[in-house]
């Protein structure tokens, strides 16, 4: 009997736009095409320290990084600009709005390497960084927020259920 699920072709579409991020001598991430101009984005600790970086896409189409569009340790974010984008790689629309609290949402990327991989879990909780900071104080008894990961205390953060394993950082983290 098939399924009646929508999340299989949720994921066909987007998987288009989901690449594998190769670090040469440093390892490997996850990010997504947002414009047909070769934006990709990534997290920037996914490329931190990089002199070089591959972007493969889910047909094995590899390019270089060119360079970034813009990047923010503070954010944990990078805009990098792919040599070429192939035709299929379609841009991934970012949504307008946060997720909700008990929303379901699926993370795409390559964890250890799988690409092609999706796993799917809940919006916990929307976060701020001082609150990130906080609960890191109490912890850890020193600011490890600012002062080690260097984030801004006004970043956003969104906390879920679902399973991020390394590799996985960079890619989408979707909606239906």
């Amino acid at each position: 009997m098939g399924s009646t699920s929508p999340v299989p072709e949720l994921v066909a579409k987007i998987e288009r736009s989901v690449v594998l991020i190769e670090v040469p001598g440093i390892g490997l991430g996850s990010g997504f095409v947002i414009d047909r101009n070769g934006t990709v984005a990534t997290n920037y600790h996914v490329i931190e320290g990089a002199k070089r970086i591959n972007i493969v896409f889910n047909d094995k189409t590899k390019t270089k990084a060119t360079g970034y569009r813009i990047f923010s340790k503070g954010m944990d974010i990078a805009l990098l600009v792919a040599a070429d984008v192939p035709d299929h790689a379609s841009p991934l629309p970012l949504a307008a709005d946060k997720p909700k609290k008990g929303e379901t949402v699926y993370a795409l990327g390559a964890p250890r390497g799988f690409d092609g991989s999706v796993s799917d879990g809940l919006v916990s909780g929307n976060r701020l960084g001082t609150e990130l900071q906080k609960h890191l104080m109490f912890i850890n008894g020193v600011d490890v927020y600012t002062q080690e990961l260097e984030f801004h205390l006004d970043t956003e953060w969104i906390q879920t259920t679902c399973p991020i394993s390394g590799g996985n950082s960079g890619g989408p983290l979707v909606n239906a």
